[in-house]
């Protein structure tokens, strides 16, 4: 029968049951744990091996350098045996930058450059293990013109929500935000990728016909995320009116401020006629990435490609049919602008009384028999009556996020009121209201404004969970209160 270990060193012993009291790290533990049970003396050497899952020879590696340095050593993670990495330190992080950058095409370059700059000699097969290792992918690059100016394109993505607030929108009219775009399209066919077999290279058919027009497009950020279209037979100053004309009338009673580049064949505000009701705001020059309407060109591409269109009207057609969820779906509009960056400039207009908040509806809150200010409401469609407007969001305009609506109303003693039938339902045109303002789903912020609607009533125990994710968990729909609320506004 094999003989069982025993350490034999009551000081070492001691050293490990107090190291592994306070470890943390999983390597540590494990060789803690290794030299705990050669301390017990009661498995043999194997055993103990087994059990924490390294070699017989490790385990006695690690009962050599305890008895020799204790628990310091024991932790030590010195490099023994094997080659060492020839690339690490600061040829590491060069290596990293230059993938993040795109300095390189080919391996065979990666390959030149650790030889001729760090004296690193790598075969291909060794760039493509740390290629691999750091999660280099080959991917084509973003053409970006050579006098653009990376700093004023950031400093628009801080900016834009000072500028949409300094455009001074006349009040009293709902207001719409638009990025905008055009992008050509012709006879000349379009090659796209397509699916084949492998060792299989497919064509398509190719014919050089000079016939092209136009297609001036316009998504809308905020509001009710439309999209409008225009195909034009060329671009210039006056087509590009004429575009601005065409989403003036889309909704006569609405201000329009158009967020697009700086072409050429772009009317400027001090220099050519504009629309009345339309305002603009012009992109960084050169900065294409910034407009989320630069997307609809590689929709069209993906249905137009890789065929031979005979005529304009053809191809017309099939982008019209195309684009046409953009038209019927305000989620796939969504999709395409919300840029980060541009979603929370947007909100940040929202909250500062501009143009995205122009219409001039206010309330007076009171608390204690007594008006503290008046506090401006969100802009509401059409198809609220008087009463409803009285009702609606007081403050909800200055929280920017969701997230902070959620933690001011359980924060604080905010009293959250909702407009409901008689059975309980809210109302389908307030929710819309509010899902866009947070661009959100209408069945999240549903759920929310029930649970909360229950805590009020006291249809359950007083809530001290901190996130919504918490809050769906006492969710019961047979327990929500059915009273006729009508008041909505946030009491303070």
């Amino acid at each position: 029968m094999p003989k069982r270990f025993h350490l034999k060193r009551p000081d070492r012993a001691r050293e490990v049951t107090a190291a592994l009291a306070h470890c943390k790290d999983v390597s540590d533990q494990q060789r803690l744990l290794a030299m705990r049970l050669a301390c017990g003396g009661q498995l043999t050497a194997a055993q103990i091996a087994e059990q924490v899952g390294i070699s017989r020879r490790q385990f006695f590696n690690w009962i050599e350098d305890l008895k020799e340095g204790g628990v310091i050593r024991l932790l030590s993670r010195e490099h023994r045996g094997g080659s060492v990495p020839k690339v690490q330190g600061k040829v590491l992080e060069e290596f990293q930058a230059g993938l993040k950058l795109g300095r390189w095409k080919r391996a065979k370059e990666i390959q030149q450059w650790l030889r001729s700059q760090h004296e690193v000699k790598l075969g291909l097969k060794g760039v493509y293990y740390w290629l691999g290792k750091l999660g280099g992918v080959l991917k084509v690059p973003r053409k970006t013109h050579a006098q653009k100016d990376a700093a004023a394109a950031e400093q628009f993505q801080q900016t834009l929500g000072a500028q949409l607030a300094s455009l001074n929108v006349a009040g009293g009219r709902p207001v719409r935000l638009w990025v905008a775009d055009e992008h050509r399209y012709g006879l000349i066919p379009v090659v796209r990728k397509c699916w084949t077999l492998r060792g299989v290279r497919p064509t398509v058919p190719y014919r050089t016909k000079y016939e092209w027009a136009y297609l001036y497009s316009a998504l809308e950020v905020d509001g009710q995320n439309t999209a409008e279209f225009l195909c034009l037979p060329e671009v210039s100053l006056e087509m590009s009116g004429l575009f601005l004309e065409h989403l003036a009338a889309s909704d006569p009673a609405a201000e329009h401020v158009v967020i697009w580049d700086q072409a050429g064949f772009h009317p400027k505000p001090k220099m050519h006629a504009v629309p009345e009701r339309v305002h603009l705001v012009s992109l960084p020059p050169y900065s294409p990435e910034l407009n989320p309407t630069e997307a609809i060109g590689d929709v069209i591409k993906d249905r137009i490609g890789n065929v031979l269109w005979q005529t304009l009207d053809d191809l017309e057609q099939a982008i019209g049919e195309e684009l046409r969820p953009l038209g019927e779906s305000a989620e796939c509009v969504r999709r395409l602008v919300s840029h980060p960056w541009l979603v929370e400039q947007v909100n940040a207009t929202a909250t500062e009384n501009s143009a995205i908040t122009c219409s001039k509806w206010y309330k007076a809150v009171e608390r204690k028999d007594k008006i503290i200010k008046l506090k401006k409401c969100f802009a509401l469609p059409e198809q609220f009556s008087d009463v409803h407007r009285t009702y609606i969001f007081g403050s909800l305009v200055f929280l920017k996020t969701f997230h902070d609506f959620i933690q001011k109303c359980l924060d604080t003693s905010f009293a959250v009121k909702i407009l409901a039938s008689e059975n309980g339902v809210i109302e389908p045109s307030f929710l819309k209201v509010a899902g866009r303002f947070f661009l959100i789903s209408i069945e999240r912020i549903y759920l929310v404004l029930l649970l909360l609607t229950r805590a009020s009533l006291g249809g359950i125990s007083p809530i001290k969970q901190r996130s919504c994710g918490s809050l769906i968990t006492c969710f019961n729909p047979s327990n929500v209160g059915s009273a006729f609320i009508q008041r909505l506004a946030f009491a303070t």
